[in-house]
């Protein structure tokens, strides 16, 4: 349960800002191990080897299938969310598709390690983890949806930040295209550019900004 007394106001109303700092604050140091962990280093200076980048497709396709699509419908469910974060959830819905399209081509387009169709223990325990987490309730489920999410943001900000501005031509396309899914046109620019574009185009921003708010309403809601 979020102990949602850290995110009361002096009026007794459960505070947006307050619960997403509290959330920064007690992840700090997972937030911290993300931007730094090694994978998502290679990706930004594009030295990730071919089998790891493969291994990953399937790690992610399997994971997606067995926990996240269960986490995501827990979440869109619960009630009274606000009108901007089901908006946002539709789009991310309509985004599923097109994103394991793009991992199904990687997973097929490299080699990978050995079991890499089978999950893996790590990601078996963190799909566990917001799978049991996401069961508890609403404020729960849009918990374990939004550190997903962030932390996905997250770690494919730093690659995308890594890279020279000569490597944002395909980025730049989808600042354009408001509407563009978060996987599309991924054969446009560099291996970069390619890595960082789906988790920061701007229709991925509406997701992590209304999904505070639909937890304060599930948290306050927890306590009436």
């Amino acid at each position: 349960m979020i102990p949602v007394q850290t995110g009361r106001t002096e009026s007794g109303k459960t505070s947006v800002n307050s619960i997403s700092a509290y959330l920064a604050g007690k992840c700090a140091f997972e937030i911290d191990a993300i931007r730094t962990h090694p994978w998502v280093l290679g990706a930004a200076a594009d030295t990730v080897d071919d089998e790891a980048i493969g291994t990953w497709a399937c790690q992610g396709i399997a994971w997606g299938e067995e926990y996240y699509g269960r986490v995501f419908a827990a979440a869109r469910s619960a009630p009274g969310l606000p009108a901007a974060t089901a908006a946002a959830f539709a789009w991310l819905s309509e985004s599923i598709s097109a994103e394991a399209g793009w991992l199904g081509k990687l997973a097929a387009g490299y080699p990978v390690a050995p079991g890499a169709h089978e999950l893996w223990p790590d990601f078996t325990g963190y799909g566990a983890w917001m799978l049991v987490t996401a069961r508890k309730g609403p404020a729960e489920a849009l918990t374990a949806l939004y550190a997903c999410e962030d932390s996905c943001h997250r770690a494919f900000t730093v690659i995308r930040d890594a890279r020279p501005l000569a490597d944002a031509g395909a980025l730049a396309h989808d600042a354009a295209v408001r509407d563009h899914r978060r996987a599309g046109e991924l054969g446009l620019g560099p291996p970069s550019a390619r890595w960082a574009r789906w988790p920061v185009l701007p229709g991925f921003f509406p997701v992590l900004a209304s999904v505070p708010p639909a937890l304060a309403i599930a948290a306050t809601a927890a306590l009436a």
